[in-house]
């Protein structure tokens, strides 16, 4: 989870072997309300979300995409 201070917010992950990019979602407890908020190209491991609330709590999670198939999400950070 990350709280903004600014009105954008940088996620990092490792990197996945195989995919052709990564879907990035946002929920606002980080158990329901996931919304996609972007998605990345092959090998990119951070995303700017940007256009936040300050002060407010945000709730991420990635998932891995490519060849027809997606990974499991992510464990919600």
């Amino acid at each position: 989870a990350g709280s903004a201070t600014r009105r954008s917010l940088t996620v990092t992950w490792n990197a996945s072997t195989g995919e052709a990019g990564y879907y990035v979602e946002r929920s606002p407890n980080g158990t329901s309300g996931w919304t996609l908020v972007g998605s990345t190209g092959e090998n990119v491991t951070t995303f700017v979300d940007g256009g936040l609330a300050a002060g407010t709590t945000y709730h991420y999670r990635v998932r891995a995409f490519g060849s027809g198939t997606t990974s499991d999400y992510s464990t919600a950070a």
